[in-house]
């Protein structure tokens, strides 16, 4: 009996694989909508399972909500949430806020004071050094966590996804309503302890991974070409050395955190009726006030290609961007996508491994950047064995070939039911389904999302979507040596 080919066998077992864990997801209830008083947006999925529920808060942060020189504030104000509120976690509420206005203050001196040879002014780093121990004695941080743990919570952690935060939990439905609670006074009671320092940290972590990534330049090449003028421009760029205040901290906080801005998903085995009750007791009412809309920001379309050359790269390397039209059903998108450009197996790996590309490196991303914005269709590629320096150039002709190109029967389904079970795998569970679910119900419609996608498409109509995608005029940048 002839054998498969391996990829054929590899393509069939995660086919298999997504059959089976939709099979086994099948259980949940349809998802329940609705949204509290205070305008806070829910979503209730139940199943089988032990009595735990799974909590996922999504807010907005990035470059649409954060200021232009502190990237990644919004998301260290979410770090900082769990440290507690002025009621609970502080030891004297009055004297800790004087401490803090204090500390502040002498912070952002210390941040515009010249230095020598990188060395701040030694009295302002010592006033901060004694403040920020004064501060310390006035709360506790850790009260804050003990008193939801108590709750009981458990797993309490806080991740991104695109331009989401999300703070997720675990907890039993008869604990929902002293979270719930605890949610509000954190919303509503903020103090922000120690959010600097958490800024600091993740900026660092930032800026190393910027430098660490060869791509990275070229990204934000392509986002000031695709972006020019909307704040998404500065979303690839280098971390700048920017300060704030902690006023300018609680008005993030206090945007990203209204009612209105965040969806909170719930998954487990509960009663769906007693829980939405219980929430909408909990959750009736915000004195924070209500933020102003964000532009939702469009890449440039055009006739003329842009294009860059970065050099300095050991091998050729392309990144190249095509603009989305925004209203691509993101599971048909994600697998034509899939198909077209995402790895060697793909149709363009393989195309260019035929060109002489043998150990081509490819990724696809649909769409990039992420949601709100309207995104586009990016292919990142390398080549390190191969020095022909034509590798954009052959990626636009083959790029442009495609729009003439049919799939073959079943390399379609082969490519979704591949996705499919990535994604299966990623968020079968209830805790893991939840948080995704939150990040990215916070960018769509309420109402008009689903749960999980299709376990299968129709496929007719990708080629001509895919094609009219290529048919637009792409961004290009090139990374050479010089």
């Amino acid at each position: 009996m002839p054998k498969k080919p391996r990829m054929l066998i590899r393509l069939n077992a995660r086919f298999a694989l997504a059959t089976a864990l939709s099979a086994a997801f099948a259980v949940a209830q349809e998802p329940i909508q609705f949204t509290t008083p205070d305008g806070s947006r829910f979503w209730l999925i139940a199943g089988d399972g032990p009595p735990i529920v799974h909590w996922a808060i999504a807010s907005p942060c990035g470059v649409a909500v954060d200021p232009p020189t502190v990237p990644g504030l919004a998301l260290a104000c979410v770090i900082s949430s769990l440290r507690g509120t002025w009621h609970i976690g502080s030891l004297d509420e009055a004297r800790e806020a004087a401490t803090l206005a204090e500390l502040d203050q002498a912070e952002c001196d210390l941040a515009i004071a010249p230095q020598v040879n990188g060395v701040p002014p030694k009295a302002l780093a010592e006033r901060v050094a004694a403040l920020s121990a004064k501060a310390e004695l006035t709360s506790d941080p850790q009260t804050f966590r003990r008193a939801m743990l108590s709750a009981p919570a458990s797993d309490i952690q806080v991740t991104t996804e695109g331009n989401a935060a999300v703070l997720s939990l675990s907890t039993t439905p008869a604990g929902t309503l002293a979270i719930a609670k605890l949610l509000v006074d954190r919303r509503e009671g903020q103090a922000l302890r120690s959010v600097r320092a958490i800024f600091e940290a993740g900026r660092s972590a930032a800026t190393a991974a910027f430098d660490q990534d060869p791509f990275a330049p070229m990204r934000a090449e392509a986002l000031a070409l695709a972006y020019s003028g909307a704040a998404t421009a500065r979303l690839g760029e280098r971390p700048p050395n920017g300060g704030f205040s902690r006023a300018l901290a609680q008005s993030v906080f206090a945007r990203t955190q209204h009612p209105t801005q965040t969806v909170h998903v719930l998954t487990g085995n509960f009663d769906v009726f007693v829980i939405r009750k219980t929430l909408e007791n909990a959750f009736v009412s915000t004195a924070l006030p209500l933020p102003t809309v964000v532009t939702k920001a469009q890449p440039r379309t055009g006739t003329i290609m842009r294009r860059a050359v970065l050099p300095g790269a050991p091998h050729p390397m392309a990144v190249l961007a095509w603009p989305l039209r925004g209203n691509e059903p993101p599971d048909a998108l994600a697998c034509v996508v899939r198909w077209f450009a995402d790895g060697k197996d793909s149709w363009l790996g393989r195309e260019l491994q035929r060109l002489g590309h043998q150990q081509i490196q490819l990724r696809v991303l649909a769409p990039w950047p992420a949601p709100p914005d309207t995104g586009m269709l990016m292919i990142e590629a390398s080549d390190p064995f191969n020095g022909a320096p034509d590798l954009a150039a052959q990626i636009l002709k083959l790029s442009q070939a495609a729009t003439q190109k049919v799939p073959r029967e079943g390399e379609l389904a082969l490519a979704y039911a591949s996705w499919y079970a990535d994604w299966q795998r990623a968020n079968s569970g209830a805790a893991s389904n939840a948080r995704y679910l939150a990040a990215n119900l916070l960018s769509l419609p309420f109402g008009t999302a689903k749960a999980r996608p299709p376990a299968e498409l129709g496929y007719e109509p990708l080629p001509a979507m895919l094609q009219q995608l290529l048919d637009s005029t792409p961004v290009v940048v090139e990374w050479k040596n010089p």
